[in-house]
């Protein structure tokens, strides 16, 4: 392997860690807005929807493909105005699921 192509591997695996690492705190963070939108906060409504956008759009290229779709679904009940229990079934399902698969690939 050529020298330019094993730097390009080492900064993607850098990439792909830092990423890992984003979006296991964004699943924290989608686990604590999950109280917030209990009370009917909109806003904590809207950034669960801007994470599960993010994620949804971004793991695929970070090599978690695995997570797109459940984001994508979560993304698509908020838009669509589902009841907070669909939206908190999601969020946990997709939650549960980013920390599973970052931990098997760890």
């Amino acid at each position: 392997m050529s020298a330019p192509m094993e730097e390009f591997k080492a900064q993607q695996a850098v990439l792909q860690q830092q990423y890992a690492a984003r979006t296991l705190d964004d699943a924290d963070e989608m686990d604590a807005l999950l109280s917030d939108t209990e009370k009917d906060d909109g806003e904590a409504l809207d950034q669960l929807r801007h994470l599960a956008h993010r994620l949804a759009g971004g793991s695929g290229v970070f090599g978690l493909g695995e997570l797109s779709q459940p984001a994508f679904e979560l993304e698509t009940c908020i838009d669509q105005g589902a009841d907070n229990e669909t939206v908190r079934k999601k969020t946990k399902v997709l939650t549960a699921l980013v920390r599973q698969t970052i931990e098997n690939k760890a």
